[in-house]
This record gives structure tokens, sequence and C-alpha cells, in this order.
């Protein structure tokens, strides 16, 4: 949706980290095979759905211990 968010993360090893903006992920995406780029568009897609889903299912469970 490009909007921001917040996430904390912890590693357990060490770890190096990438950002990958989604300027740059589309100008990779232009020399992609026309079916793989659907995959990966399709993949991000059900992520975003289940990130949201998530959220939606932790907010509903604090709302549910704050009101106990």
């Amino acid at each position: 949706s490009g909007e921001a968010y917040g996430a904390n993360v912890e590693a357990v090893e060490e770890s190096e980290l990438y950002v990958i903006t989604k300027d740059s992920l589309n100008e990779m995406l232009k020399s992609t095979d026309p079916i793989i780029r659907a995959l990966i568009q399709m993949l991000i897609a059900r992520l975003n759905a289940t990130n949201e889903a998530l959220l939606k299912s932790e907010t509903r469970e604090f709302i549910d211990v704050a009101l106990i």
C-alpha cells in the first residue's frame, strides 16, 4: 500500500540486513521474466494480506485483554 508502518525484530545471531525500497525492487523486476514477476507480485500481495490479518488479530487480542 506504500504506507509506512513500524515493526520490531530481534536477530538471534549476527545478521546482515539489506534495505530494498519499493522503487528499487520495481526497477529490478523490470528485467525479470513476466511469469516470475507475476509470481513475486502474488507472493507480496499474500504476505501483505497475512500481515494485515495478523495485525488485526493481535489488536483484537490486545483489546480483549485490556477489557478484562
